[in-house]
């Protein structure tokens, strides 16, 4: 058979042309696909945070407080949660002033008042919210007054005016009322409040009076006053007082707890910070709140003794606690610890989660420094994950706050402070969903808040650390630090020589932002020299000095430590027990009868008493010991033990 010549079909060299120009096609729309999608903004997804509900993990607290505050219950017509910010029943927020004074505090609900007040029960507050309710418990209240008790009772209405020593109520409320303390020709400014007009009773003293301005002419309007009732006193108040804390302290959003970002150039625009809450109150050029704390309740000390807890370690009259904000800077940030370890001193360094290595971590807490993170939410960019299509990123995800608590804990911070501060402040646009983001993750204590710019360090009119509301009034278990100066901003030497000089004469905490990138892109010798004499300047002034892990430390342990002092039998000897070694124990250098004579702890007179002004009253500390003791006071005529040159 002869040979075939072989030949190829056209049909199989079209398939093939085809295939190859299909090919051709598909590369070069994923070509300009790519060209397209490198050239637009690349997309990031914000992290999905989550948020906690109630009933939220409860803080440690005392299981038998000598102060119980009387609050509406959730959901009951005068405690509503569905009329917004200006309904919110924020009764609550008196667990704060009461911890502030005494150390903690329990509340309850009217219909606790059906049985008589348990005799280690010494002061009692009756929010504004829940005088209706305990309107029928008048015998009740009356009788525990009597046996020596301390009542205080917010914006009294009928039936309680007459307990409160009110003469009579005038319709309306005075507005615009400017503050001014008893002996004081200054006023409180940057605080002005609503109060009810009334008329006291001949037997009750005024104790703050509110100045009414209108025109050229002046009134006066009682705001806080004492009227005595058998052994005991009722403190009336003619202000939501609550109200006006948590206004100022935490906040003041819009109707739906939302508020906007305020129009401001550089880094924070357009990003809500939480000073765009109380943007609108004129700025304070001194803790008003804090003062204003001091006054109403020494309104009650002046008659009668409430022991409690002094609110720093070791009998100190303030603390200084020196912060760093890590800012990427890295391992390069150790200049300011390895100083710092030097000179015997200990700071607290939020580190953003990806910058600093594993051995600059560990330096720094070698060093007797702490590590805690310092939230990255996106300001500035990075601290994402990416997810790519070979060379190409296509989508970046943002690093939630349990992933950056991870990364800090897998390069060896362990355990890890549950401390936070957040990275540019950028807060969620609402009045409590971030402390609800920092709750779930368990977080229990945050230093957010605070100026910047050219605002004062006293914006929010306390820098005493506070438990945040959420929308529904409810207490949340988490602490709110607030700082009071950045070091890149506003002359810091001569705003930190002022803190530091009015938390000596308040009895205040005082925390500082230092940068350690400061240098870097500002250089110059205010913040150094800022950051070194604070040091110095704190000591100078016998201030506790340590990190906030420590400080907060102290406080749970405050909080759980019992005082309790029977109101119908004898004030003057007082059970505690103490859970830590650090804790003092404050009381009233002067009495109904007499002046303190002196201390003693387990029979074992205290030699090393210390004095010191609060407010319109001189107190006396003495140091307990850990575990149970009890201590005696010896009020009479003879020689006190608190002389007038109290610190």
């Amino acid at each position: 058979m002869a040979g075939k010549r072989i030949t190829t079909e056209p049909a199989v060299w079209k398939r093939a042309l085809w295939i190859y120009g299909h090919l051709c096609g598909y590369l070069v729309v994923a070509a300009l696909w790519i060209i397209i999608l490198a050239r637009q903004p690349l997309r990031t997804i914000d992290a999905r945070d989550p948020v906690a509900v109630p009933p939220y993990p409860a803080w440690i607290s005392n299981p038998a407080p000598q102060a119980w505050v009387v609050v509406s219950r959730p959901g009951s017509l005068l405690g509503r949660r569905d009329s917004g910010f200006p309904g919110m029943d924020c009764g609550r927020f008196w667990v704060n002033i009461v911890s502030h004074e005494l150390g903690s505090a329990r509340l309850v609900a009217p219909d606790v008042l059906e049985q008589p007040v348990p005799d280690h029960v010494r002061v009692l507050i009756v929010s504004a919210r829940a005088q209706f309710g305990v309107a029928q418990r008048l015998p009740v209240l009356e009788a525990f007054v009597r046996e020596g008790g301390c009542l205080f009772l917010e914006r009294p209405g009928p039936p309680l005016l007459s307990l409160a020593g009110v003469a009579r109520q005038l319709p309306g409320t005075a507005s615009g009322v400017q503050l001014t303390l008893v002996h004081d020709t200054a006023v409180l400014k940057g605080l002005e409040v609503v109060v009810d007009r009334i008329v006291l009773a001949d037997r009750a003293t005024a104790a703050v009076l509110g100045r009414v301005v209108t025109g050229d002419s002046a009134s006066e309007v009682p705001v806080v006053w004492r009227n005595e009732v058998g052994r005991g006193v009722v403190v009336g108040i003619a202000m939501d007082m609550a109200r006006t804390f948590v206004g100022r302290v935490q906040g003041t959003p819009e109707a739906d707890f939302t508020f906007r970002p305020r129009e401001r150039d550089g880094a924070l625009a357009g990003i809500p910070v939480p000073a765009d809450m109380v943007a609108d109150f004129p700025e304070p050029e001194a803790p008003v709140l804090d003062r204003l704390e001091r006054v109403v309740w020494g309104t009650a000390l002046e008659r009668v003794i409430v022991p409690g807890w002094w609110p720093f370690p070791g009998g100190a009259p303030a603390a200084y606690l020196c912060s760093h904000d890590e800012e990427g800077f890295g391992d390069r940030s150790l200049f300011m610890i390895e100083e710092e370890a030097r000179r015997r001193e200990a700071s607290t360094t939020f580190v953003l989660p990806e910058p600093m290595t594993r051995n600059g971590l560990s330096r720094i807490r070698a060093l007797g420094g702490e590590v805690v993170l310092h939230w990255h939410r996106g300001f500035g960019g990075g601290n994402t994950r990416e997810k790519t299509l070979g060379p190409l990123v296509v989508v970046r995800q943002a690093l939630d706050l349990a992933e950056q608590q991870r990364i800090l804990r897998s390069k060896g911070v362990l355990p890890l402070p549950p401390i936070t501060r957040i990275h540019g402040l950028q807060w969620d646009g609402d009045f409590d969903t971030t402390f609800r983001r920092m709750v779930a993750a368990g977080i229990r204590m945050d230093s957010t808040y605070g100026p910047f710019g050219t605002l004062g360090p006293y914006l929010f009119g306390s820098l005493q650390p506070f438990r945040p509301l959420d929308r529904t009034g409810t207490l949340l278990p988490i602490l709110e630090l607030p700082f009071a100066l950045q070091d890149d901003e506003a002359a810091p030497m001569a705003r930190l020589w002022e803190l530091v000089a009015v938390a000596a004469e308040l009895h205040l905490p005082v925390v500082p932002i230092f940068h350690t990138n400061t240098m870097s892109y500002k250089p110059g010798i205010g913040p150094l020299e800022a950051w070194l004499e604070g040091f110095e300047w704190a000591r100078e002034h016998h201030f506790w000095r340590g990190t906030m892990g420590r400080y907060l430390a102290f406080l749970e342990g405050r909080e759980r430590s019992v005082i309790s002092a029977s109101r119908r039998r004898s004030p003057e000897v007082v059970e505690v027990e103490a859970f830590r070694d650090d804790l003092w124990v404050r009381v009233p250098a002067r009495s109904p009868g007499g002046r303190l004579e002196g201390i003693d702890v387990d029979g074992m007179s205290v030699g090393d008493v210390v004095c010191v002004n609060w407010g319109r009253q001189v107190l006396a500390l003495a140091a307990v010991p850990r575990g149970k003791h009890r201590v005696r006071l010896f009020y009479g005529t003879g020689e006190p033990v608190c002389g007038p040159g109290s610190r």
